[in-house]
């Protein structure tokens, strides 16, 4: 009986003991930059880049402009980035289709979680929208590249007040470094 007594106290004992906890390990880290002429206006933005999800050899390539150390204020994105050093055009965002390279623009209003303008890239003007990728190394996870892409306002959704009809991104630029 005494056996069993003490059986159960260290089963009780080790049920009760503390955990600590693991400290996780954000899934969008920042991991690098990009400079972009955003409507003639110099900017650097924050990058992340990472796979996407549930494919195999695409990743997402996301900037984000942010006012301070997190105001939200612009976000571009790339979906299905492709590695490779060929020139990859940009086509507009469609859920539906997962084979090529996409892209979306936003702006962000109030303290940056409120959504303000959505822009559709604007794939009718004379401006070729493209990433061309300078560097993708596997191994030290380094990646660089150069683009370029146009968008209009998507006035079918809400639109913030002083909303430009357009956004150009011109000589674009950025290094960013993932781990696998």
């Amino acid at each position: 009986m005494k056996k069993i007594s003490t059986i159960l106290l260290l089963l009780l004992l080790y049920a009760c003991r503390k955990e600590e906890p693991v400290e996780e390990e954000p899934v969008f880290a920042y991991n690098g930059f990009g400079q972009i002429i955003d409507n003639d206006k110099d900017l650097y933005f924050k990058s992340i880049l990472s796979p996407s999800y549930g494919k195999i050899n695409l990743y997402y390539l996301g900037f984000e402009y942010l006012i301070g150390e997190n105001v939200l204020r612009k976000q571009f994105s790339l979906f299905f980035l492709k590695p490779t050093l060929d020139r990859q055009v940009i086509y507009p965002f469609d859920r539906l289709v997962t084979d090529n390279l996409q892209a979306t623009y936003s702006t962000r209003i109030g303290d940056g979680d409120i959504m303000g303008s959505s822009y559709d890239l604007n794939d009718t003007d004379d401006i070729e929208d493209y990433i061309q990728l300078i560097k993708f190394d596997t191994l030290t996870g380094e990646v660089s590249g150069r683009f370029q892409a146009s968008f209009k306002l998507d006035i079918t959704t809400f639109v913030a007040p002083n909303s430009p009809d357009s956004v150009i991104l011109k000589e674009g630029y950025f290094e960013a470094n993932f781990k696998k």
